[in-house]
């Protein structure tokens, strides 16, 4: 940022009389949210169960049906997890939704009368010597066939920095009545390190409370002083 923009920065800030705070941290760093998602539009979601070409293949169905669980619990929307015994899967052809066109995508819209669908792979999963997994998924808005949330990403349990998560995600979330191992239980538990997992995963998506402050300025025409700076920028 030049010298001029810093200036206006300053003076803007002490004209409306607050102080610009860094932008919280996203806990999972590859991930895209569009920035004309209207997410308040989109009432009902379908999880396809993840594809899994791991050797753990049941991990693909248990760690599918805790993430749409965390999803629903964002309130953002409602959810239904749709397996791969399911009818509805080979009839719709959902194995093919990657290469679906905008007409395949509507007749799936009112078949499953969903809004949207998240689909995606769990690539690697490994319970030793360490717990590992990693996740490629999209959320695919059937309206306008965009991709609207996307988030790709590895979790490696001897890594230190997702260490150094797991105790903030214990903290918290979970805080006590896990003694003696603390926050080490989401370390070496393949049930707790698929909670964190899940847990950061849905953080990259807007919260409720967030989508409720941002209708409430639009339907009475404001903006806060931040969001007026940015716009400058």
């Amino acid at each position: 940022m030049d010298r001029k923009k810093i200036w206006l920065l300053t003076v803007l800030i002490a004209a409306v009389g607050c102080r610009i705070q860094e932008p919280a941290e996203r806990p999972a760093g590859n991930f895209y949210l569009s920035p004309t998602a209207d997410f308040e539009q989109i009432g009902k979601v379908v999880m396809l169960e993840l594809d899994n070409p791991t050797s753990h293949p049941e991990q693909g169905r248990i760690f599918s049906e805790m993430l749409a669980d965390g999803l629903g619990k964002k309130h953002l929307f409602s959810v239904r997890m749709i397996r791969r015994e399911e009818p509805s899967w080979r009839q719709l052809d959902l194995d093919s939704i990657r290469r679906s066109t905008p007409q395949q995508l509507a007749e799936i819209r009112q078949n499953l009368g969903a809004d949207a669908v998240v689909f995606g792979t769990m690539g690697r999963y490994s319970p030793y010597p360490h717990l590992l997994l990693s996740v490629h998924l999209k959320m695919l808005d059937l309206r306008t066939a965009r991709i609207v949330w996307a988030i790709e990403d590895v979790w490696d349990s001897s890594d230190r920095l997702i260490q150094q998560r797991i105790r903030r995600y214990f903290e918290t979330q979970m805080r006590t009545g896990y003694e003696p191992l603390n926050w080490k239980i989401v370390e070496n538990s393949p049930l707790y390190f698929n909670k964190f997992v899940v847990f950061e995963i849905t953080e990259t998506l807007p919260s409720y409370q967030t989508m409720q402050k941002e209708l409430s300025s639009e339907k009475n025409g404001l903006l806060s002083p931040v969001s007026k700076i940015s716009a400058i920028f």
